[in-house]
Parts: C-alpha cells; sequence; structure tokens
C-alpha cells in the first residue's frame, strides 16, 4: 500500500521467484549428489549465460553497460566469486547434506541478513514492521527445524 505506483508486479515477480526456487530445490538434490559442486555450478551457469546471449542478440541491448573501471570490474568479480558462486556452492553441499525442504526455509534468512546489512552499511531505517517481518522469518525458520516427535 505504501509503495510506489505498479509495484505489486515487483511483488508478484519475487513470489513467482520463490515458487521457482522452491521447484528447483526439489529438482537439484538427485542431480546434484551425482556431481561435485563445483561440475554442477559449471554446468548451471553454463545455459544462463546462453540464455542472456540470446535475449542480448534478440532484443539488441548491450551486453555490458558498466564503467570499465578496475573497482567495477572488482566489484563484479566479488559478486560473482563471493555473492553468485562461494553462495551458490554452499547452496549445493547444504541440499546433499540435508533436506531440500530445510534449505529452501534456511535461504529464506537472506532478508534477516539483507536487513541488518542495509541498516549497518546503508543506513536503511528499521521500523516496526520490519521488525515483526524479521521475528516472523526468524520464528518459521526455527518452527521448521525443530525435532519431530513421533506419534504412536
Amino acid at each position: 500500500a505504501t509503495g510506489q505506483s505498479g509495484s505489486w508486479r515487483g511483488d508478484l515477480i519475487m513470489l513467482a521467484t520463490t515458487v521457482l526456487y522452491v521447484a528447483y530445490n526439489f529438482a537439484v538434490r538427485g542431480v546434484s549428489r551425482r556431481c561435485t559442486p563445483l561440475a554442477f555450478i559449471t554446468s548451471s551457469m553454463a545455459p544462463a549465460v546462453l540464455v542472456r546471449l540470446v535475449v542480448v542478440v534478440a532484443t539488441g541491448t548491450p551486453l555490458l553497460t558498466i564503467d570499465p573501471s578496475a573497482d567495477v570490474w572488482g566489484a563484479i568479480l566479488l559478486i560473482g566469486v563471493v555473492g553468485g558462486a562461494g553462495s551458490y556452492g554452499l547452496y549445493l553441499v547444504a541440499i546433499r547434506l540435508t533436506t531440500p525442504t530445510r534449505v529452501a526455509i534456511a535461504v529464506t534468512a537472506s532478508p534477516l541478513a539483507a536487513i541488518l546489512c542495509g541498516a549497518a552499511v546503508l543506513g536503511e531505517p528499521i521500523g516496526l514492521a520490519t521488525i515483526a517481518g524479521f521475528a516472523g522469518v526468524a520464528a518459521g525458520v526455527l518452527l521448521v527445524n525443530l525435532p519431530r516427535r513421533r506419534t504412536g
């Protein structure tokens, strides 16, 4: 209600992304167990690059529209290696060691990290709604990971 006009489309895209991510968690588990994390990352990222190239060619948009300075390339490498390959590699190790459901739930902790980093690094305000959302996500992650009691 307080977002920009038409921001619901972004929310809808994020909801669709979440649904696709959950489906991916279940689909990837069997395949990822037969490969090393590095081989799996490489084989799954290559099609993404090809799709991006097809979009670039089809739409005529430039592949890179960035400042070619060393700082920008350093940031791109850091994001790609740590944020991309590093986090994806850890995700693949996690999905091999536990259930896809637990991995999907644990990954929802990323908004918690985003809230804290946004406040610490960017000075973004943390209001009551943010604290309530933070508590809800944290409680969900904890509840899903509680040991289950067997009945009868």
